[in-house]
C-alpha cells in the first residue's frame, strides 16, 4: 500500500507528539520474529518495554482458532492458500512455520501482560460471533478476562461484542479514511460517530492518522481512547483523559 507508506512518512511519530502513551507489541515482537508466532509472543512477554500484546485470531476451515493476520498465506509465505479453506492439520502441512492455536498463545503469555485480541472477520457474522464467544469463554474459564480487550475492523463484530458482553472492553480498527488525508472537523467526526454507534472504547487508527493528531484530540469523545498502530511491532495507547490507558 504505497499511499499508506507515504502518509505515514509525512506524519509525525507518536513519541514526537504525544506526552503520555503506553507502548505495546503489535502482532507480538514482530520486528525480531515472524509476526504472531510463539517466538514473537514469547519475546514480547519477556521485554519490559511492551506493556501489552496485540495478536490476531481467526478460524480455520474446521473452526480451530489460530493466531494469524491475513486471510491467506500469500503475503507471508507466497502461497495462495486461504486460512478458512483449510483444516488446521492441512494448514500446518502447507505452512513453512508453525501457526499457533489461540490457546498456545495464551499459555505463552500466562497472565504476564494485558492482551488485545483482534478478531479477523470472515464476513459472516455468525462465524465471527462464534469466535468472539470462544475467546470470551476461554478467558472466563481460565481466569484472565480482565486482561483482555477485543477489537476488530468489522463494525458488526464490535457491535456484537458490546451487545453480548457489555462489560468487555472493545476496539474498532481503522486503516486510512478520507479524514487521514483531510483532517476537517466533519470528516473526523464521521469516524467518531461510527465509534459511538458500535460502542467501541478504543479508536484504533493506523499511524498515518498522526498527520491529523491535533484534530483527533480536539474532537475525541469523552470515554474513548485513541490507539495508533503501525505495520511494524509498534502500537501506542495515547493517554489524554482520566481513565485512558490499559483496559
Amino acid at each position: 500500500m504505497p499511499y499508506v507508506v507515504f502518509l505515514t512518512l509525512t506524519a509525525p511519530g507518536v513519541t514526537e507528539v504525544a506526552q503520555d502513551y503506553i507502548f505495546g507489541a503489535h502482532r507480538g515482537d514482530s520486528e525480531e520474529f515472524i509476526e504472531n508466532t510463539l517466538d514473537a509472543i514469547s519475546a514480547a512477554v519477556a521485554k519490559d518495554e511492551y506493556k501489552f500484546i496485540e495478536f490476531d485470531v481467526q478460524f480455520t476451515g474446521d473452526l480451530r482458532p489460530v493466531v494469524f493476520h491475513d486471510g491467506t498465506l500469500l503475503r507471508t509465505q507466497q502461497k495462495p492458500y486461504g486460512i478458512n479453506s483449510l483444516t488446521y492439520d492441512e494448514l500446518q502441512e502447507v505452512s513453512e512455520y508453525h501457526i499457533p492455536l489461540y490457546n498456545e498463545v495464551i499459555n505463552v503469555i500466562n497472565g504476564e501482560k494485558k492482551i488485545n485480541v483482534e478478531i479477523k472477520s470472515s464476513d459472516d457474522i455468525e462465524i465471527d460471533a462464534g469466535l468472539v464467544d470462544y475467546v470470551v469463554e476461554h478467558a472466563e474459564n481460565n481466569g484472565y478476562l480482565d486482561d483482555v480487550m477485543i477489537s476488530s475492523i468489522s463494525a458488526d463484530v464490535v457491535k456484537y461484542i458490546n451487545e453480548a458482553y457489555p462489560d468487555m472492553k472493545t476496539g474498532q480498527v481503522f486503516l486510512v479514511s478520507t479524514s487521514t488525508y483531510l483532517g476537517t472537523d466533519y470528516l473526523t467526526n464521521k469516524i467518531y460517530e461510527e465509534v459511538e454507534e458500535t460502542g467501541a472504547d478504543y479508536i484504533m487508527l493506523h499511524g498515518a492518522n498522526m498527520r491529523n493528531y491535533d484534530n483527533l484530540i480536539e474532537l475525541k469523545p469523552k470515554g474513548k481512547t485513541i490507539t495508533m498502530w503501525y505495520f511494524t511491532n509498534e502500537m501506542y495507547i495515547i493517554e489524554l483523559d482520566e481513565g485512558d490507558g490499559l483496559w
